[in-house]
């Protein structure tokens, strides 16, 4: 079983002389694995492998903080990132949306992705996300509205392709996360 964030925040409180705690020692090791270790990269890539996503993206994160402030020349962030969910071996899939436009609390309009054969609202997640570029993307379907005129409706044949894998699913959502290789979202 894979050890969660729970788990990871639970090691923040186990005393590990002469480190401060568990969680410290985690870092540390993982820090001195990538600046003095040959295999280091790989050796980060097994330890990742015995937690879940969640605790992934996390420590993978922290990881990246530690190592840009300890000021290494030629440190590419995206080594690290890229180490994510490498033990987790999940087909890509396709989601065909569409885009629904509706008004917020506010009365102001709003727009999200919804999938065309479920109808349920689709979330993307990940370090990829991005809110502001996807609600950019969206507004291209609007200004672009002669060229792909279904991509509002349900039943029309213009589509926004997201492909990724799923993080959870539910009666009235799918969270996708597009952390993945070609994962992303585009209009077909």
């Amino acid at each position: 079983m894979k050890k969660t964030l729970e788990d990871l925040e639970t090691m923040k409180n186990k005393s590990m002389i002469p480190f401060g705690s568990q969680y410290e020692f985690l870092f540390a090791t993982l820090e001195d694995y990538y600046i003095a270790k040959m295999d280091g990269v790989n050796r980060i890539k097994a330890e990742l492998n015995n937690w879940d996503i969640e605790a992934q993206k996390v420590i993978a994160n922290k990881l990246i903080d530690i190592i840009s402030e300890s000021g290494i020349s030629g440190f590419d962030k995206n080594e690290i990132l890229s180490l994510i969910g490498e033990s987790i071996i999940q087909e890509i899939k396709k989601w065909n949306c569409y885009i629904e436009e509706y008004k917020n609390d506010e009365g102001k309009l709003c727009a999200r992705l919804r999938d065309k054969d479920t109808n349920k609202k689709v979330s993307i997640v990940g370090i990829n996300a991005d809110k502001n570029h996807l609600l950019r993307f969206m507004s291209q379907a609007k200004i672009n509205l002669h060229t792909m005129p279904t991509v509002f409706d349900k039943n029309g044949t213009d589509i926004v392709a997201v492909r990724g894998n799923i993080e959870s699913e539910d009666e009235e959502e799918i969270v996708l996360n597009i952390d993945v290789e070609t994962g992303g979202y585009l209009f077909e």
